[in-house]
């Protein structure tokens, strides 16, 4: 066994230190002359001193091994010059510097030894192997416990990994771009599996994970688009972002109960035909099945906990789902354009269960397909564009929980029909309902506090409106182009009439505008053609321009309390086009 002359220098560098240490602990003669003529030493402080030495020779002699022991070294077996490092224990570890440990590069089958110089091998070290691009199988000894990072990277040619009985882990792209292993089976020893361990294994068709593996990192299967059955360990805890990311070829998974989390993206593009999610998962990450277009049947037991935003985002084969009463938030986007044009299938029917207290943002928007949805009483709010553009929805039944309604919730909605906002609802979002062209009949209970601009605009079918006493804010353009609005009720208690809240409503014959309005908004009222009776309060004081723009039809105002020169006035300020035909105002 010959040692390496790169060694020498950590060796002085230990003996230095041991000098050091020596002369620390020792090198102040003096002061302990002083102290031993003042007072001398009794059995106990030579006790002590003892100790001290010995401390400091333990010092030394942990400094001379440093050292020595993970120095590199060179062995010869068989033609070849195998790289390796000496363990604290004896055994050894080939290479570990980042840089290939053999040479030449072996060919075709090779068998890793078993020892080198008398030294057991019990781990092959980073990019041992790394880019032995001719290397085509490879035996790796009983002795070895542990696969190091990049070990056998980008090894091109390899088809075929012995893995030994012993082996707890394997490292971090290990087997990184080894694209034609075929085969791998993970012995009962296995505890761990390293981030990107075999990513881009493309050709790698099974996969056995045995009893005994707890975790898989991230990516470690990524883009293994080969493998069609996937079985997973019950000893397995947790599957980390993105291990089987890719893997198209995927059609049957089986989640044992023994995981708890199913990390993000974990199975995103995967093929899978069907899935179970045992109630044992605590937690569905982030795009955890995204964009698993070909899924027919899910199912999601009771017990699952969260399912995370994207979390079956773009699963446009799904024709139903069910929510389990154990979830309490359904993630923005978690279902959102579960939808395909080329197929026209995608999902139809939701049933949230009684416990779900939160739809997130855009969870089910685009899903064109869906017809159905039941929402639980437990429901308390629907997020921004939660529903966006499910055109095919016909009826909603809202829970006396639910307090918000979010921006564009239901936006593009265009074949829902009756609505009914129950009283525990106090804002209704932006454009909420813009969009539902075949909204017909509209119920809005006291206790609603806020609309949001554009709620209702562009509902076309809507005859009639009732804004409940307790609203207290209206925003601008909130029934534009109902068309067919031909009565409006509202309170006393909103001041302003926004603007254009009712524009382009071309049925609106009559409006009463109540008291307490000081300012009606510029263009409310703009292009109402056959708008030809309006009745404001005596408390208006002006009135925004354009209000009445191509209200051809207004022929009478109705005042109570304003005189006729007033009210002239207010519409001759709002821009208002006396034509031919004679306003008549009438005092009440």
């Amino acid at each position: 066994m010959s040692c390496e002359g790169r060694a020498w220098p950590n060796i002085r560098l230990g003996v230095s230190l041991c000098i050091h240490v020596f002369l620390k602990g020792f090198g102040r003669p003096h002061q302990r002359t002083r102290v031993k003529e003042a007072r001398p030493l009794s059995l106990v402080s030579l006790t002590i001193m003892e100790h001290e030495i010995m401390i400091k020779i333990l010092v030394m002699l942990v400094c001379l091994l440093t050292a020595i022991v993970g120095e590199a070294r060179t062995g010869a077996v068989e033609g070849f010059s195998i790289t390796y490092s000496i363990n604290a224990d004896g055994t050894a570890t080939i290479g570990g510097d980042s840089s290939c440990a053999i040479s030449p590069k072996p060919t075709g089958v090779f068998d890793v030894p078993s020892q080198l110089e008398g030294h057991k091998i019990v781990a092959i070290g980073s990019q041992a192997f790394s880019r032995c691009g001719d290397l085509v199988a490879v035996k790796i000894p009983p002795g070895v416990t542990n696969v190091g990072e990049r070990s056998f990277f980008g090894c091109d040619e390899l088809r075929s990994v012995f893995l030994p009985a012993n082996l707890i882990s394997i490292g971090d792209a290990a087997f990184f771009n080894c694209r034609r292993i075929c085969s791998i089976t993970t012995p009962a020893s296995l505890k761990h599996i390293g981030d990107k361990a075999f990513g881009m294994c493309l050709n790698l068709t099974e996969l056995t994970l045995t009893h005994g593996i707890e975790t898989i990192g991230k990516g470690a299967f990524s883009a293994c688009r080969g493998i069609t059955n996937l079985v997973l360990a019950g000893s397995l805890k947790e599957i980390e972002d993105e291990a089987f990311l890719g893997c198209s070829g995927i059609k049957s998974i089986e989640i044992p109960h023994s995981i708890r989390r199913i990390g993000n993206h974990a199975f995103a593009s995967c093929g899978v035909l069907d899935l179970i999610v045992p109630g044992n998962v605590e937690e569905i990450g982030i795009g955890a099945f995204g964009s698993c277009t070909r899924m027919k049947r899910l199912t999601i037991a009771e017990g699952v906990k969260c399912i995370s935003a994207r979390a079956f985002v773009e699963c446009s084969g799904l024709s139903s789902v069910t929510i389990p009463s154990s979830v309490t938030d359904i993630g923005v986007q978690a279902f959102s354009d579960s939808f395909s044009l080329a197929s026209s299938t995608g999902l139809k029917e939701v049933v949230i269960k009684d416990g779900v207290e939160r739809i997130g943002a855009s969870a089910f928007k685009g899903c064109i397909a869906l017809e159905k949805v039941d929402l639980p009483q437990s429901l308390k709010e629907i997020g921004s564009m939660a529903f966006r553009d499910c055109c095919r929805i016909s009826s909603l039944n809202f829970s006396n929980c639910l307090t918000n309604i979010g921006n564009w919730a239901f936006d593009g909605c265009r074949t829902l029909s009756g609505l009914v906002i129950p009283c525990s609802v106090q804002r209704i979002g932006i454009q909420a309902f813009s969009g539902c062209s075949g909204l017909r009949k509209l119920t809005m209970n006291e206790g609603l506090i806020e609309i949001g601009q554009g709620a209702f605009c562009g509902c076309l079918n809507l005859n009639a409106i009732r804004i409940p006493e307790s609203v207290r804010t209206i925003g601008d353009s909130t029934f534009t182009g109902c068309s067919a609005l031909e009565r409006v009720e509202w309170c006393s208690h909103i001041e302003n009439v926004p603007t254009g809240m009712f524009e382009h409503c071309s049925s609106l014959s009559e409006v009463l505008i109540p008291d307490g309005t000081r300012f009606i908004g510029r263009m409310a009222f703009a292009k109402c053609s056959n708008l030809s009776v309006v009745t404001i309060p005596p408390t208006l004081t002006a009135i925004g321009r354009d209000a009445f723009l191509g209200c051809e039809k207004l022929q009478t105002v109705q005042t109570r309390g304003l005189d006729v020169a007033s009210v002239m006035r207010l519409l001759a300020e709002s821009g208002f086009v006396f034509k031919s035909t004679k306003i008549n105002v009438v005092m009440h």
